[in-house]
């Protein structure tokens, strides 16, 4: 049976949620740097001569402040997600590709390909792809390349300023909402991942998911692990 959270009881969760520090994460106010229609602030940011709104050289992510030093300074990459049929009417992809925190702490192995577009967060390799949170309340993971959905039901990113007690700290942080802390999820491939003919076998990885997002109404959220540890992510510029 599935339960039913009435609205006024949904907004109160999310203040809940949105207020609460999380143990061994600094407990911090986010600032926008710009409004959603614009990076400028980002990271290098800048207009060009035809006054294009756009960041250069490539902005790279990577988490920063977890509770868990395992994992602090570790890049994003990407991967893919497949997700089965959703209840009727919901909003329910098929799959969609999305950022993931990679094991292995080497830029050789990041992925650098994002910029902010015109306010708008996006992956690029030759083609632009936006980039948005997750609607679903317990899988905020960022997607692009959404199959089978809109994709701009998602809530769009944005970079922000922390600050504690009034005071600026160092860093861009990447988030949506007025959040900015990320849960991180432990997956290991499962067996029918790896291929029979002996290639290349899929690699461990860590879930980025957006915490303190309110409930949906055109979303059924789905079933899904708890976040292992909590921190932030970093906007950087390429070096």
């Amino acid at each position: 049976m599935r339960n039913i959270i009435s609205a006024p009881s949904r907004l109160f969760l999310f203040f809940v949620i949105h207020a609460s520090p999380i143990l061994g994460v600094p407990n911090v106010v986010p600032i926008p740097v710009s409004p959603t229609n614009s990076c400028a602030g980002w990271p290098g940011w800048f207009q060009n001569a035809n006054r294009v709104d756009i960041t250069e050289p490539p902005l790279m992510v990577r988490v920063a402040h977890s509770d868990d030093e395992g994992i602090e300074g570790l890049y994003t990459s990407t991967g893919k997600e497949i997700w089965p049929a959703g209840r009727p009417g919901s909003w329910s992809p098929s799959s969609f590709e999305t950022v993931t925190i990679d094991l292995r702490k080497s830029k050789m192995f990041a992925r650098y390909s994002f910029r902010c577009f015109k306010g708008q967060f996006e992956y690029y390799n030759g083609d632009a792809s936006a980039i948005y949170v997750n609607p679903d309340v317990r899988n905020g993971q960022m997607m692009f390349n959404v199959k089978d959905a809109d994709p701009e039901k998602g809530h769009k990113l944005q970079a922000y300023y922390h600050e504690i007690d009034g005071v600026r700290q160092d860093g861009v942080y990447l988030g949506a909402l007025g959040n900015t802390t990320w849960g991180f999820v432990y997956q290991r491939p499962d067996a029918k991942d790896c291929p029979a003919d002996g290639g290349r076998v899929p690699l461990d990885y860590y879930d980025a998911k957006l915490q303190g997002l309110p409930q949906m109404d055109y979303v059924e959220p789905r079933a899904t692990y708890d976040p292992q540890s909590y921190g932030f992510l970093r906007i950087d510029i390429w070096e």
